[in-house]
């Protein structure tokens, strides 16, 4: 076993996380890491098993985790809408909704013809196309996105999108990324549908 690996617990047992900081073993004990043989079960441990056990290894930390992540759903009710005049956004998942910690993801609906304000975001997106069809110039290239297609916006790429028809398009992308339009001094901060 080399770097960390996580066991999962079942009710009244606790994870436990190996990280290996030896520099070497011997062949004897890397085959007893490798075949789970080492103690009754160095993956789990049982509450009752908890006091400091060594199982012959030199130098390896044992991490006990308290807690463990579980999925967040966030319910239609819970979603948040923003409108501006280019289009309408649906927050679906970011950290003020509590659903992620970093990550925020979000629905576009534009009009026919609506286009957004030429300007650039500090992190990445993903945006795909679900209905419709996009016009994207990004920095002097133009692209045409088509139902099913994904774009990828790099940091700092200047952009500016524009609905052919109807549009809906999904976006992921960075919750505290902050927004630069173009011709204005400041940047915008974090718009409400990624915050």
């Amino acid at each position: 076993m080399h770097g960390p690996d996580v066991g999962m617990a079942g009710l009244g047992q606790l994870p436990v996380q190996f990280v290996d900081q030896r520099p070497e073993c011997t062949d004897e004990q890397e085959g007893k890491l490798e075949a789970g043989t080492i103690g009754h079960d160095p993956m789990i441990a049982d509450i009752d098993d908890i006091d400091n056990q060594v199982y012959g290894l030199d130098n390896q930390v044992v991490e006990w985790r308290t807690s463990m992540p579980f999925p967040q759903t966030v319910t239609l009710a819970a979603t948040r809408r923003t409108e501006t005049p280019n289009a309408a956004m649906t927050t679906l998942a970011s950290p003020t909704l509590g659903s992620t910690q970093a990550l925020s993801l979000w629905r576009v609906e534009m009009a026919d013809s609506a286009t957004g304000p030429e300007h650039a975001f500090d992190s990445e997106q993903v945006w795909t196309v679900l209905d419709g069809s996009l016009e994207v110039q990004a920095d002097d290239h133009e692209q045409q996105v088509a139902t099913g297609d994904t774009v990828v916006f790099p940091a700092g790429v200047t952009r500016q999108i524009r609905a052919v028809g109807p549009v809906t398009a999904i976006v992921a992308g960075y919750g505290a990324a902050r927004v630069q339009v173009a011709g204005e001094a400041e940047d915008r901060g974090t718009p409400a549908w990624i915050a």
